[in-house]
């Protein structure tokens, strides 16, 4: 098993909204392909399309399931909970309650970078979020006993 980059890991955990991501734990290279299509639909039918190469990794990762380790889901990661985190610690208490109030309700995600946009706060979020990510991936890699290492030195 070889060494993997936190920094690749927390890469891909900025869109696993949209990919389904697993890691090869004998190369450390990942293999992705886009969420799209309904587990229930045939992805043969003629009117269901699913690109080539994503399909050579679904059956690459069918082929060698005991090689492939998927990475957290969005539920795994909840987002809201380290939105919620990072508002709490705020000093301002005018950002953390407008920040707090833009958590509730459909369309929280786009209310919540709005609202850190308007105070400023999006470099202090940007970097509250990727060592989040960051702890998130360290947790991850050990509970599936993976190896992981650094390509910069961790804060």
């Amino acid at each position: 098993m070889v060494k993997v980059y936190v920094e690749d890991i927390v890469d891909k955990l900025e869109k696993i909204d949209m990919w389904k991501i697993y890691l090869n734990i004998k190369t450390g290279s990942f293999v992705e392909f886009q969420d799209d299509y309904n587990e229930d639909e045939d992805i043969f039918a003629n009117d269901t399309y699913i690109e080539e190469d994503a399909l050579e990794n679904v059956f690459a990762i069918e082929d060698n399931w005991e090689e492939y380790v998927p990475l957290p889901s969005p539920y795994d990661m909840d987002e809201h909970t380290i939105m919620k985190a990072f508002t709490e610690q705020l000093d301002d208490a005018e950002s953390r309650l407008d920040l707090l109030g833009a958590l509730s309700g459909n369309g929280a995600l786009q209310r919540f970078k709005n609202t850190v946009g308007d105070f400023g706060l999006r470099e202090a979020w940007q970097n509250y979020r990727n060592n989040a990510l960051r702890q998130i991936a360290e947790i991850w890699c050990e509970e599936n006993r993976i190896p992981y290492q650094y390509k910069i030195k961790a804060e």
